[in-house]
């Protein structure tokens, strides 16, 4: 019954429809909402019709949400109404500090502001205000459009991780669609790769940063640096592949690679180890000759251009406190590890 009863409740707060809610159930409901005293005061009369032995009571808050549901409570005795957007979802939303409690509203101290964000920016009240209104109907699958796209950055990644903490505690499966590579590595179990509506890839995110099946998913999930080359020889174990203005690089493989006859030599920037250019050179390296040419400081690293033959190549360097920079124009040696290279086709995507 009293699930039945909550269902009605449910109904009546998102959308002002006429549910009957059990005879078996008299006494008085509260209702705290933000509709219009117009609109609530019609629903409350024909509520009351419909169920005789219930009286409905609405009180009209200038609220953050909207939103109000019935705790269960022993039967016969007044409900308790509390913000939130489910059943028992007031708990999983106070945890992941979207709302917080707003008391027993038998208490006659009910505050103008029932339910409260950790946040002051508009854009995250209204997301709050959309999540808990779409989960409040239990959906099997949330789809949110990029949901915080018009937020800060310091904003968008604390509404990220209570997205991700949100969603881990409802279990309901989620697309998440967005143009940000860092707010889709950091919230998908799985992600799939689109470009002009085609599918790409579809895997893990370690799985499409470690192993893009091209360059549009390779450059979508982070840097990739590439070289360009002719292949030379094919071995069970290895490829040979020439790159121009540098020399024939021959690169371990353990897996399939493309058949195509020119490939693209593909490795990220933190892979790459900078040394000196008289630096002895480890025969377990792949070694490329480069010059710097220019340098960005990002606080945990700084970002290096560095031309090697005919191609531009970025490198990372961690950044470590006195840690002397490299000058532009300095000649260098760059280290590759072989099993970090990863042989892609030169087209960019698939087409179909």
């Amino acid at each position: 019954m009293k699930a039945k009863l909550k269902q009605g409740l449910k109904c009546a707060v998102l959308t002002l429809m006429l549910t009957s809610a059990p005879s078996a159930f008299a006494g008085t409901v509260t209702i705290i909402t933000s509709f219009p005293k117009e609109l609530t005061q019609a629903y409350k009369n024909a509520f009351e019709k419909a169920n005789p032995d219930i009286k409905l009571e609405i009180l009209n808050k200038n609220t953050v949400s909207g939103i109000a549901y019935v705790r269960e409570t022993p039967e016969g005795q007044r409900p308790e109404v509390f913000w939130a957007s489910a059943p028992d979802a007031f708990e999983v939303l106070g945890a992941a500090g979207l709302l917080e409690k707003a008391g027993d509203i038998s208490n006659p101290d009910i505050p103008d502001k029932i339910g409260s964000f950790p946040i002051n920016d508009p854009s995250g009240l209204f997301l709050g205000q959309a999540l808990a209104r779409t989960i409040v109907i239990e959906p099997q699958v949330l789809l949110l459009d990029e949901p915080l796209s018009n937020l800060d950055k310091k904003l968008r990644i604390q509404m990220r991780r209570e997205l991700v903490s949100l969603q881990r505690r409802l279990g309901i499966t989620t697309i998440f669609v967005t143009h940000d590579q860092e707010e889709a590595m950091t919230t998908a179990d799985r992600m799939a790769v689109l470009d002009h509506g085609i599918v790409q890839q579809i895997g893990t995110p370690t799985t499409l940063f470690d192993y893009p099946v091209n360059r549009f998913v390779a450059n979508f999930v982070g840097t990739m640096n590439t070289l360009e080359g002719r292949v030379t020889a094919r071995e069970t174990n290895k490829v040979s592949l020439y790159v121009d203005a540098i020399r024939e690089l021959h690169i371990p493989v353990n897996g399939e690679v493309p058949e195509d006859d020119v490939l693209a030599a593909s490795f990220r920037p933190h892979t790459l180890q900078i040394h000196p250019a008289d630096t002895r050179q480890d025969p377990k390296f792949i070694w490329l000759p480069g010059i710097i040419e220019a340098s960005e400081f990002l606080g945990e690293f700084t970002r290096y251009q560095i031309t090697s033959g005919n191609t531009r190549i970025t490198a990372d360097q961690t950044h470590f406190s006195g840690r002397v920079k490299l000058k532009t124009g300095q000649a260098v040696a760059l280290a590759l590890p072989p099993s970090q290279i990863r042989l892609l086709p030169t087209s960019t995507t698939r087409i179909a």
